[in-house]
């Protein structure tokens, strides 16, 4: 893909992992694939050391090499650790086109891909029913403020998209939806299948990006992490600049935070970063300053947060390849979660939030998993405003 770097402009920053003075492994003391399969090659080590062999003429894609590839969460904790700053997972990302362009791709993923060039998302599910979760609501044609639903809230957390437009209509804010969303390409990107059916990421974010000028808003508003980073930092790695500033739900709320009418309520939380809201776009603090802002709450980190974070299991196409050790890697985190004793686990992603909800209901966790949007609305306090308000 245009604008996108190819694996062998990694090649410096694979040599810098491999060099004898660098290969220290510290990559391998938190990563999930490793304490599921317990092998060097699902290491980030193991995985930088297949690409600079498949660099160098020695190694040639085959299937297991695209088992060795695909099985990365692409969670970014390697990234986080690595002294030399080598950046697996962008490189892993990068193999994976290679591997695609050589015929090699898991058949879910292929599916799912294929399916996103005709019908716009990687649910299988049809294009008409996007916004089949929001029947007769009545929002203008032209608003300040768009909120970019993104494929996961609309087909598999339908009850997430419509508190977040209850939550923006609760705060007074004038804004509206596209006419007609796409899938934003994240799922694409990720999978290395840039181009699929004909169709480019750069033709997704440019029809996102034409049906927003006509909505006339200046921001865009979006809850999940993979279309935040995918409109905030992949499409201008494209060449594409969005002309409007592109916000996470977090950080609206946090700006936005005087027209939060919760009531007072003693209750402890704790607060799991999603990897893309988190190591990959570096939003840490603004929903830990929102939760400190409600009253009553008490957040209780987890001993691996923020940019230490452990995932939920469910990015990078992992759940769809490999759900038995995505299950695995989300009890980790919800154990974890669970030894903090507190009575809500919040995220602020539609993947986690179903990634994590799932399972624990399979464990009968009593602790509640929630996103932030949920949490706010559960102790509103009755306030509604008369009027829009601008964004």
């Amino acid at each position: 893909m245009e604008g996108r770097m190819r694996l062998e402009e990694f090649s410096t920053k694979i040599n810098a992992c491999m060099s004898s003075s660098t290969a220290c492994g510290l990559c391998r003391n938190q990563c999930p694939s490793l304490e599921f399969w317990g092998r060097e090659a699902r290491t980030p080590r193991g995985r930088m050391a297949l690409c600079a062999h498949l660099l160098r003429g020695n190694l040639f894609p085959s299937p297991s090499l695209m088992e060795a590839m695909f099985s990365c969460i692409l969670c970014g904790n390697c990234d986080a650790v690595c002294p030399v700053g080598a950046g697996p997972s962008r490189v892993i990302e990068a193999a994976r086109e290679r591997l695609v362009e050589r015929g090699f791709l898991p058949s879910k993923h292929e599916e799912r891909g294929s399916h996103v060039g005709r019908e716009h998302n990687p649910y299988l599910e049809s294009h008409a029913k996007r916004f089949s979760w929001l029947p007769g609501l009545n929002l203008p044609e032209r608003a300040p403020l768009v909120y970019f639903v993104g494929c996961t809230s609309s087909y598999r957390e339908k009850e997430l998209a419509r508190k977040v437009v209850e939550l923006l209509g609760k705060m007074g804010l004038n804004f509206t939806l596209l006419k007609d969303e796409w899938c934003c390409g994240s799922f694409l990107l990720r999978t290395g299948q840039g181009r699929i059916d004909g169709r480019k990421v750069e033709e997704m974010a440019r029809h996102n990006l034409e049906e927003v000028r006509k909505r006339g808003a200046k921001e865009i508003v979006v809850n999940c992490p993979g279309c935040y980073r995918a409109w905030k930092s992949d499409y201008p790695e494209l060449g594409i600049q969005p002309e409007v500033e592109v916000l996470h739900l977090v950080q609206l709320l946090e700006r936005e935070k005087n027209r939060l009418k919760v009531r007072e309520e003693e209750v402890r939380v704790t607060y799991h970063d999603p990897c893309h809201l988190g190591r990959h776009m570096g939003i840490y603090e603004e929903p830990r300053r929102v939760l400190s802002s409600l009253p009553g709450v008490e957040l209780v980190e987890m001993p691996r947060n923020r940019e230490n974070s452990w995932c939920c299991g469910s990015g990078g196409g992992f759940r769809a390849g490999y759900p038995e050790a995505s299950k695995w890697v989300a009890r980790k985190r919800l154990e974890e979660a669970r030894e903090t004793g507190a009575q809500f686990l919040l995220t602020a992603c539609p993947f986690c939030l179903r990634q994590l909800k799932e399972v624990a209901e399979t464990l009968r966790y009593d602790m509640k998993v929630m996103d932030l949007t949920e949490f706010l609305l559960e102790r509103w306090g009755g306030w509604s405003s008369g009027s829009s308000g601008d964004a």
